[in-house]
């Protein structure tokens, strides 16, 4: 593994084997014009003339002064130019998140001084790369920093807009642009490997209540998509409504 050792003022790329558990953070960001690669990296006149070199600076001053030893930053940490290490580093990109003890999401199109900050934080772009996912899911603590590295919130402070794709041990291909549609993908995706019928229990792209259909026998009865749309078996049941409610006047006798 590749890390940025930030012992000295200016970050030290280099090549460790750890036996232990090493403690690293991560910079987690979106790629844009003039990201600092691995050759870069190597050439601190040019590197320092390039865009992306601000936040792969700006990041490993915030965990320095954190007081963490090592950082990794997929832009300079991979040498693209070597097959046998790209390969390795995509199928190990997972377990690089898993392993960090925190990341930093860095979000270029999000200012601070924008009235709907919440807002710009659910459409910014990051949210819509492929890696997302698997960072969310892998990652025990993520802060959120808008383009000038002000403080958003936490992972558990913003859980609230998040999106579901992929955790369900299902294969499936990016199709960007689909919009609202994605979710559907994803349901069909899932409706193929599984005969759970809460999976229907949504409402605005929100789960529902999801009361214990898995205990009823119409839980295990397949069901199928076909060119009119579900074909699926389920019981039809009252609903009864207690209310408990004050009476203010008494009934009228007749």
């Amino acid at each position: 593994m590749s890390a940025d050792n930030f012992c000295t003022s200016d970050p030290e790329l280099v090549s460790l084997v750890n036996e232990g558990k090493l403690e690293y953070v991560i910079l987690s960001h979106v790629w844009e014009e003039e990201e600092v690669t691995f050759h870069d990296r190597q050439d601190p006149s040019k590197r320092k003339d390039m865009k992306g070199w601000s936040k792969i600076s700006r990041a490993c001053e915030l965990g320095r002064s954190d007081g963490w030893e090592y950082i990794w930053i997929d832009t300079c940490c991979i040498n693209k130019s070597s097959s046998s290490e790209l390969s390795a580093a995509i199928n190990s990109m997972y377990s690089y998140y898993r392993e960090a003890e925190l990341c930093s999401a860095y979000l270029s199109d999000v200012r601070s001084d924008l009235s709907e900050r919440s807002f710009a934080f659910r459409a910014c772009k990051r949210f819509t790369r492929g890696w997302t996912l698997q960072q969310l899911i892998a990652l025990k603590r993520v802060v959120f920093f808008t383009k000038d590295w002000a403080k958003i919130g936490t992972k558990a402070d913003l859980r609230g807009a998040y999106s579901l794709m992929g955790i369900f041990d299902i294969f499936m291909s990016t199709i960007y642009g689909k919009g609202e549609h994605a979710f559907f993908r994803l349901h069909e995706e899932i409706l193929k490997v599984s005969s759970d019928q809460t999976i229907f229990a949504w409402n605005d792209y929100e789960p529902a209540e999801r009361g214990h259909s898995h205990h009823n026998r119409y839980s295990s009865q397949p069901y199928s998509i076909t060119n009119m749309g579900l074909l699926i078996h389920l019981p039809l049941l009252r609903v009864i409504r207690v209310y408990v409610i004050y009476r203010l006047r008494r009934a009228k006798r007749t």
